[in-house]
């Protein structure tokens, strides 16, 4: 990721995070980069949200907590709207499923409700799940997502996911 000149966009630019950065000006054909639960770099300063480095997370005038989540998938909604960053990017998402060919979902447990709708609701007509080999019995695991994603998908089950190469 390099600003708004990389191959991967995530909206941060120097003076912070804004929905405008994710639009597609100047035929750029950018992806997304979506911290789609956020994470504690991300900190509130006056309106707006930037991104830390490691090294600068601590400073006692940075807001933190705000875009994050970690919390009971119950109140896992709640706390996307209260973070505009986050919201952004959830939209997006349902977007970027729609101009998608395929979908690759390496270590995923299934256990998001909220992505699963996203996932079986989107026109995408290939999903790809990348698996730990020993998560079960493989017509089990096909069966369970199948079932959850409401459709057909391809099974990728190795012995390590840090190894998956085939994009």
């Amino acid at each position: 990721m390099s600003g708004y000149s990389g191959a991967l966009v995530d909206g941060f630019l120097e003076a912070g995070f804004a929905e405008n950065n994710l639009e597609r000006k100047f035929r750029r054909v950018f992806g997304y980069y979506m911290h789609l639960h956020g994470s504690p770099l991300f900190v509130d300063r006056g309106s707006q949200v930037v991104k830390l480095k490691q090294a600068d997370l601590g400073d006692d005038d940075d807001i933190t907590g705000s875009h994050i989540v970690l919390t009971h998938v119950k109140h896992k909604e709640t706390v996307i709207a209260a973070s505009p960053l986050l919201s952004c990017y959830w939209g997006k998402l349902a977007n970027a499923l729609a101009e998608s060919e395929a979908v690759v979902l390496v270590g995923y447990s299934g256990c998001d409700n909220h992505l699963n709708a996203l996932l079986r609701s989107s026109g995408t007509s290939a999903i790809r799940v990348v698996e730990w080999e020993g998560a079960g019995h493989e017509g089990n695991r096909q069966f369970f997502w199948n079932n959850l994603l409401g459709r057909d998908i391809q099974l990728v089950r190795i012995a390590s996911i840090l190894e998956f190469t085939d994009w």
